[in-house]
Parts: structure tokens; C-alpha cells; sequence
């Protein structure tokens, strides 16, 4: 009887050790259930936002630079470098006139102009 008692007694021992293992195993596995939503609900949308808005930054930043500096930058290479314009020997006196005028105001106030306004941008930049 002895015996089996002892047998009794390890198999109770055995039960608490196992119930605390499948407990602990149905914790953890609890916790992942837990993790898993936090990254599903949370984390991804999360994620997927902040790659929506730095997209949205890039265009804008390209869009700005198209619009703010390289659109202007064409327009000015358009007035200033016109190859048709910079002979002056085939028009009338009175064209001819007209264009050196042209010619001079291009030189002097545009660039003056480009200049001031390439400073102001720099400095934005710069501040």
C-alpha cells in the first residue's frame, strides 16, 4: 500500500507541475493573441500612414521645385537665350532698335530680378 500511495503522490505532483506548464503555455499564448492584435490594429495603420504622408511630402517638395524652380528657370532661358532674336541685321532699323532696347532692359532687369529673387529662395533655405 505504501506504493501506492507514493504513486498517488507523484502523480499529484505530477498534475500540479503539468497544470502549471499548460497554464503558463495558455498564458503565452494569450500574450501573442494580444501582440498580434496591438500590430494589427495599431502598428500597420500606423505604418501605412506615415508612408501615405511622406509620400504626400515628396510630391509636394517635387511639385514646389517643378513649379517654383524649374519652370521659372525654363521661361527665363526661353527670354533671355532667343537665337532668333540675337541677329540683329535681319530686321528694319526701326526693329532693330526695338530689340537692342529689348536686348539691354533683358540684361539689366531680369537678371537683376533672377538675382534677387535666387538670393531671397537661398536665404529661405538657409534660415
Amino acid at each position: 500500500m505504501p506504493a501506492k500511495a507514493e504513486r498517488m503522490k507523484q502523480l499529484e505532483k505530477f498534475k500540479e507541475e503539468r497544470e502549471l506548464q499548460v497554464n503558463l503555455h495558455r498564458i503565452i499564448k494569450i500574450q501573442a493573441l494580444i501582440r498580434g492584435a496591438i500590430v494589427r490594429f495599431h502598428r500597420i495603420p500606423h505604418l501605412k500612414y506615415s508612408r501615405m504622408a511622406a509620400k504626400q511630402v515628396v510630391d509636394k517638395l517635387i511639385d514646389n521645385y517643378i513649379g517654383e524652380t524649374y519652370i521659372p528657370d525654363i521661361l527665363l532661358e526661353i527670354v533671355t537665350m532667343n537665337k532668333v532674336s540675337e541677329d540683329f541685321g535681319l530686321y528694319s532699323p526701326a526693329t532693330q532698335l526695338l530689340l537692342e532696347v529689348r536686348q539691354s532692359i533683358i540684361a539689366e532687369a531680369v537678371r537683376d530680378e533672377v538675382e534677387s529673387v535666387a538670393r531671397e529662395y537661398i536665404n529661405r533655405f538657409i534660415d
